[in-house]
Order: structure tokens, then C-alpha cells, then sequence
């Protein structure tokens, strides 16, 4: 990522916004970190997102972890009996449809929010890709090396009847604006973004290994 500086330093902070969202739109990158739904709940992801259509992570909620893939826009989930039971799913809520998942990947289908929440993970470049090419205003911080990559901080607001800032994020002032770090608001997390570009490689799971969520609520 290193390389001449870039320019987005002497911009203002809409407008290193609006770089950022179109720097990072729809191209590899690895995502980890945390995150938190404001109350005690922790999530760590680990995703590395081949473009929209493609992707691979692990989620961690209660100290479990969810296998999730997407390829070819279809997702698949992975956990096991206790986690599924643990979540108080409605898909997959009872002690029957829960050991039958277990170990195994679960066809999301589109219709599915109870796991859509999960798969969601999968989704978080391009979702604040997303929130900095339509940010309407934002504010400028100082500048900080993180992870040896030169960076600009800004904080967004998002649009909308109810705008609100979308936490602190860092943008690199050198190379491409890359998103380097992005902290929530209010301390509940922080996501490292990293390795732009480099291929990712997403394989289908194999189709002993696959259940559809409706034999499992219908067996």
C-alpha cells in the first residue's frame, strides 16, 4: 500500500470521504477486528471479501465460531448444535433442526433474516463503501501511522432523516485512499482493513456437506 502521497490529506473531509468509498468499491480485501451491537454482545470477524459476489470468514459470537461463505451470491454457514441453539434462531430454533445443522453448511435463502444477521459480516466493505460514497457531511481529524501506513482520520455522517457519524475512520494518505482502520462510535470496536487486491480464493462447499435451511424447518 505504500506509495507517493496521494493527495486526499489537503481535501476536505467530504471529499477524502467520497475517495475512500470509491477507492474501496467492489475489490479484494481482508477485514478483521471487532464489533458490538452497543449492548455486551462482541463480535469478531476475520472476512476476506473477493469483490461483492465472493467471500469467506469466520464470525465469533459467545466464544463460538460460524463458518461463512459466499460464492456466486450464495451464502452457506457453518456452526455448531450448541451455537445454532445458542442464537434463539427461529430458522433453525429447536433441538432437532439444530442437530441436524450441525457440522454442516446451511443454504441461506434471500427470505431468511434470521441468518441474514449473520451473513451480513460478509458484506461490511462494501457496506462502508456504500456509507462514504453518499456521505453528505463529515468532520477531519489528525493524522496517524497505523500499521506503518501514513493516514488521515474523518468522521462521516451518514445521510438520512436521522444522520448520525459512523465512527472514526482512517484513510491512507499515501497510494491509494484505502480504508486502513474503522472504530465505531463509542469504543465498541475497531475493523483493520488490509491486503487490497490480493486474489482471494472462495471454494463452494462440497454438496455432502451442504443443507437447505428449508429441510431443516421442514423436514
Amino acid at each position: 500500500m505504500i506509495g507517493p502521497d496521494n493527495g486526499v490529506s489537503a481535501l476536505p473531509a467530504k471529499q477524502i470521504a467520497t475517495r475512500a468509498g470509491q477507492a474501496i468499491h467492489n475489490i479484494p480485501v481482508h477485514v478483521h477486528g471487532t464489533v458490538s451491537d452497543g449492548s455486551r454482545q462482541v463480535t469478531t470477524l476475520d472476512v476476506f471479501s473477493g469483490g461483492l459476489d465472493d467471500a469467506r470468514g469466520t464470525v465469533v459470537e459467545a466464544g463460538q465460531a460460524i463458518d461463512a461463505v459466499r460464492v456466486g451470491g450464495k451464502d452457506y454457514l457453518r456452526a455448531s448444535t450448541s451455537l445454532w441453539m445458542s442464537l434463539g434462531l427461529p430458522a433453525i430454533g429447536n433441538a432437532a433442526a439444530a442437530t441436524r445443522a450441525d457440522g454442516k453448511y446451511v443454504r441461506v435463502v434471500m427470505r431468511s433474516l434470521d441468518l441474514g444477521r449473520l451473513t451480513k459480516f460478509l458484506d461490511v466493505s462494501r457496506v462502508l463503501a456504500d456509507e462514504l460514497a453518499a456521505t453528505e457531511t463529515a468532520t477531519l481529524g489528525g493524522t496517524a501511522v497505523i500499521n506503518g501506513v501514513p493516514t488521515v482520520a474523518i468522521t462521516p455522517i451518514t445521510p438520512g432523516l436521522s444522520p448520525l457519524p459512523i465512527g472514526t475512520i482512517y484513510v491512507a494518505t499515501v497510494g491509494e485512499p484505502y480504508v486502513v482502520r474503522w472504530d465505531s462510535p463509542g469504543d465498541s470496536g475497531s475493523l483493520v482493513f488490509s491486503d487490497y487486491t490480493k486474489p482471494v480464493v472462495v471454494d463452494a462447499p462440497p454438496a455432502d456437506q451442504v443443507i437447505d435451511l428449508g429441510h431443516l424447518t421442514h423436514p
